[in-house]
């Protein structure tokens, strides 16, 4: 199920966790070339004791404007 939730926007991912019984805890980045944006994307999911997961999401640098090649061409 965790593997689902990879490049999910992280509300979608907190819903989907939270109705399967986990208990999310969340940290941020930010890519190296990006900045805060609206959207937050998962790319990372560890497992931890008791029904957590961490999730470590990064702005989504596709809604920055001036900032289409962060990862790549728009």
């Amino acid at each position: 199920m965790l593997e689902e939730l990879l490049g999910r926007e992280l509300g979608e991912a907190l819903v989907r966790l939270e109705r399967a019984g986990f208990r999310p805890e969340v940290k941020v980045t930010v890519a190296p070339k990006g900045q805060a944006a609206e959207r937050q994307r998962v790319v990372r999911l560890r497992p931890l004791p008791e029904m957590r997961v961490e999730l470590l999401v990064v702005y989504d640098a596709v809604s920055l404007p001036g900032n289409a090649n962060c990862w790549g061409a728009v």
